[in-house]
Protein backbone atom coordinates (compact mmCIF):
# COMPACT_ATOMS: atom_id res chain seq x y z
CA UNK A 1 0.00 0.00 0.00
CA UNK A 2 1.32 3.43 -0.91
CA UNK A 3 0.62 5.01 2.48
CA UNK A 4 2.35 2.14 4.32
CA UNK A 5 5.43 2.57 2.13
CA UNK A 6 5.55 6.29 2.93
CA UNK A 7 5.06 5.67 6.67
CA UNK A 8 7.75 2.97 6.71
CA UNK A 9 10.20 5.11 4.72
CA UNK A 10 9.82 8.04 7.11
CA UNK A 11 9.84 5.82 10.22
CA UNK A 12 6.27 6.70 11.17
CA UNK A 13 5.53 2.97 11.18
CA UNK A 14 8.00 0.42 12.56
CA UNK A 15 7.88 -3.38 12.68
CA UNK A 16 10.29 -5.54 14.65
CA UNK A 17 10.37 -9.15 15.80
CA UNK A 18 11.65 -10.21 19.21
CA UNK A 19 12.36 -13.72 20.45
CA UNK A 20 11.94 -14.26 24.17
CA UNK A 21 12.63 -17.24 26.40
CA UNK A 22 9.31 -16.92 28.17
CA UNK A 23 5.96 -18.65 27.84
CA UNK A 24 3.00 -16.89 26.24
CA UNK A 25 0.86 -16.73 29.39
CA UNK A 26 3.60 -15.02 31.39
CA UNK A 27 4.22 -12.52 28.60
CA UNK A 28 0.54 -11.63 28.28
CA UNK A 29 0.11 -11.29 32.07
CA UNK A 30 3.15 -8.99 32.33
CA UNK A 31 1.92 -6.87 29.40
CA UNK A 32 -1.48 -6.59 31.06
CA UNK A 33 0.23 -5.10 34.11
CA UNK A 34 1.14 -1.97 32.14
CA UNK A 35 -2.08 -1.85 30.10
CA UNK A 36 -5.75 -1.40 30.78
CA UNK A 37 -8.22 -3.48 28.81
CA UNK A 38 -11.35 -1.64 30.03
CA UNK A 39 -11.06 1.49 27.89
CA UNK A 40 -11.09 0.32 24.29
CA UNK A 41 -12.74 3.23 22.53
CA UNK A 42 -10.72 6.00 20.99
CA UNK A 43 -13.71 8.28 21.60
CA UNK A 44 -13.14 8.13 25.36
CA UNK A 45 -9.62 9.53 25.36
CA UNK A 46 -10.54 11.90 28.19
CA UNK A 47 -10.98 8.92 30.54
CA UNK A 48 -7.25 8.17 30.31
CA UNK A 49 -6.47 10.58 33.16
CA UNK A 50 -8.45 8.35 35.57
CA UNK A 51 -6.11 5.39 35.10
CA UNK A 52 -3.29 4.45 37.46
CA UNK A 53 0.17 5.96 36.95
CA UNK A 54 1.69 2.58 36.03
CA UNK A 55 -0.75 2.08 33.13
CA UNK A 56 0.96 3.19 29.90
CA UNK A 57 -1.23 1.51 27.26
CA UNK A 58 -4.92 0.95 26.68
CA UNK A 59 -6.37 -1.80 24.50
CA UNK A 60 -7.29 -5.45 24.34
CA UNK A 61 -5.65 -8.87 24.28
CA UNK A 62 -6.83 -11.95 22.44
CA UNK A 63 -5.37 -15.44 22.11
CA UNK A 64 -2.37 -14.62 19.88
CA UNK A 65 -2.45 -10.86 19.52
CA UNK A 66 -2.97 -7.56 21.26
CA UNK A 67 -3.93 -4.15 19.98
CA UNK A 68 -2.96 -1.23 22.17
CA UNK A 69 -2.81 2.51 21.96
CA UNK A 70 -0.62 4.71 24.05
CA UNK A 71 -2.33 6.39 26.95
CA UNK A 72 -3.04 9.96 25.96
CA UNK A 73 -3.69 11.97 29.11
CA UNK A 74 -1.83 13.35 30.96
CA UNK A 75 1.32 12.34 29.06
CA UNK A 76 0.66 13.39 25.49
CA UNK A 77 -1.20 16.44 24.36
CA UNK A 78 -1.84 17.67 20.83
CA UNK A 79 -0.13 14.68 19.24
CA UNK A 80 -1.21 11.83 17.02
CA UNK A 81 -2.29 8.65 18.73
CA UNK A 82 0.24 5.84 18.36
CA UNK A 83 -1.13 2.33 17.93
CA UNK A 84 0.71 -0.87 18.80
CA UNK A 85 -0.15 -4.29 17.45
CA UNK A 86 1.45 -7.35 18.99
CA UNK A 87 1.30 -10.79 17.40
CA UNK A 88 2.86 -13.51 19.52
CA UNK A 89 3.38 -17.20 18.92
CA UNK A 90 5.03 -19.74 21.20
CA UNK A 91 7.26 -22.13 19.23
CA UNK A 92 10.17 -24.34 20.24
CA UNK A 93 10.42 -22.95 23.79
CA UNK A 94 10.61 -19.38 22.42
CA UNK A 95 7.96 -16.72 22.21
CA UNK A 96 8.11 -14.85 18.89
CA UNK A 97 6.64 -11.37 19.25
CA UNK A 98 6.01 -9.28 16.17
CA UNK A 99 5.46 -5.66 17.16
CA UNK A 100 3.97 -3.07 14.78
CA UNK A 101 4.02 0.53 15.96
CA UNK A 102 2.23 3.15 13.90
CA UNK A 103 2.77 6.77 14.92
CA UNK A 104 0.03 8.36 12.86
CA UNK A 105 -3.32 6.97 11.77
CA UNK A 106 -4.23 6.55 8.13
CA UNK A 107 -7.13 8.98 8.51
CA UNK A 108 -4.95 11.71 10.00
CA UNK A 109 -2.29 11.17 7.32
CA UNK A 110 -4.84 11.42 4.49
CA UNK A 111 -6.52 14.43 6.11
CA UNK A 112 -3.16 16.20 6.55
CA UNK A 113 -2.24 15.54 2.92
CA UNK A 114 -5.64 16.76 1.72
CA UNK A 115 -5.49 19.98 3.76
CA UNK A 116 -1.94 20.65 2.62
CA UNK A 117 -2.96 20.11 -1.01
CA UNK A 118 -5.87 22.53 -0.64
CA UNK A 119 -3.56 25.10 0.94
CA UNK A 120 -1.10 24.69 -1.92
CA UNK A 121 -3.84 25.22 -4.50
CA UNK A 122 -5.14 28.25 -2.61
CA UNK A 123 -1.65 29.70 -2.33
CA UNK A 124 -1.06 29.09 -6.02
CA UNK A 125 -4.27 30.95 -6.91
CA UNK A 126 -3.44 33.82 -4.55
CA UNK A 127 0.10 34.00 -5.92
CA UNK A 128 -1.17 35.84 -9.00
CA UNK A 129 -2.80 38.49 -6.79
CA UNK A 130 -0.43 38.93 -3.84
CA UNK A 131 2.89 37.60 -5.16
CA UNK A 132 4.96 36.66 -2.06
CA UNK A 133 2.57 36.28 0.92
CA UNK A 134 0.76 33.03 -0.09
CA UNK A 135 4.02 31.17 -0.60
CA UNK A 136 5.25 32.28 2.82
CA UNK A 137 1.88 31.35 4.34
CA UNK A 138 2.02 27.88 2.76
CA UNK A 139 5.51 27.25 4.10
CA UNK A 140 4.59 28.36 7.64
CA UNK A 141 1.33 26.38 7.77
CA UNK A 142 2.93 23.34 6.15
CA UNK A 143 5.77 23.41 8.67
CA UNK A 144 3.54 23.61 11.72
CA UNK A 145 0.77 21.35 10.47
CA UNK A 146 2.69 18.57 8.76
CA UNK A 147 6.37 18.68 9.60
CA UNK A 148 6.03 19.10 13.37
CA UNK A 149 3.26 16.50 13.52
CA UNK A 150 5.41 13.98 11.63
CA UNK A 151 8.47 14.88 13.69
CA UNK A 152 6.64 14.27 16.99
CA UNK A 153 5.08 11.06 15.66
CA UNK A 154 8.46 9.74 14.50
CA UNK A 155 10.07 10.51 17.86
CA UNK A 156 7.11 8.92 19.62
CA UNK A 157 7.41 5.71 17.56
CA UNK A 158 11.11 5.43 18.41
CA UNK A 159 10.45 6.09 22.11
CA UNK A 160 7.71 3.42 22.24
CA UNK A 161 9.97 0.95 20.41
CA UNK A 162 12.79 1.51 22.91
CA UNK A 163 10.38 1.23 25.87
CA UNK A 164 8.87 -2.02 24.58
CA UNK A 165 12.26 -3.60 23.86
CA UNK A 166 13.38 -2.77 27.40
CA UNK A 167 10.13 -4.11 28.83
CA UNK A 168 10.45 -7.33 26.80
CA UNK A 169 13.97 -7.80 28.19
CA UNK A 170 12.68 -7.13 31.71
CA UNK A 171 9.92 -9.75 31.30
CA UNK A 172 12.43 -12.31 30.03
CA UNK A 173 14.91 -11.56 32.82
CA UNK A 174 12.24 -11.80 35.52
CA UNK A 175 10.95 -15.08 34.10
CA UNK A 176 14.42 -16.63 33.85
CA UNK A 177 15.27 -15.65 37.44
CA UNK A 178 12.32 -17.63 38.81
Amino acid sequence: MLIDDFLNKHELKVTFITELKVDQETFVNKMKEISDINFKSKLLLVTDFMLSEKIKYVGYFSKNQAELRERTFPYKRFRAISTIKLNYKYQEKMLHVRTDIQGISYLRFILSSFILTLLLILCFLLLFELEFLPLFLFVVIGYFYVFLSFKYSKANVQRIKDELIEYYKKIEKQHNNL
